[in-house]
């Protein structure tokens, strides 16, 4: 599933901009910093707010499984699934 998500968010960015491959590859890593970032300020915010807990960790859910993911995934494992994704030939 999590992998579905990063295919889907490559691919809606990819349909509206064209992209060198650094700049492809780079935004695995600008995805995984965002994400990053949601997760940690919506686990402070739960401590903050304990009441409202259900909402601020939803990304929690999925969010940290998706971040492990884009981590382990190598250069080659992302191209080819941007190729899959959109029907692209990128060659690292």
């Amino acid at each position: 599933m999590c992998i579905l998500l990063l295919n889907s968010l490559q691919a809606g960015y990819l349909s509206l901009c064209t992209l060198s491959l650094d700049e492809l590859l780079s935004l695995r890593l600008l995805i995984a910093m965002r994400l990053a970032v949601s997760l940690v300020k919506g686990a402070a915010a739960a401590l903050a707010d304990p009441t409202n807990s259900d909402y601020l960790l939803m990304t929690q859910r999925y969010g940290w499984d998706l971040l492990r993911a884009m981590h382990s995934a190598s250069d080659q494992e992302v191209i080819g699934r941007l190729q899959e994704t959109n029907g692209t030939k990128l060659k690292i």
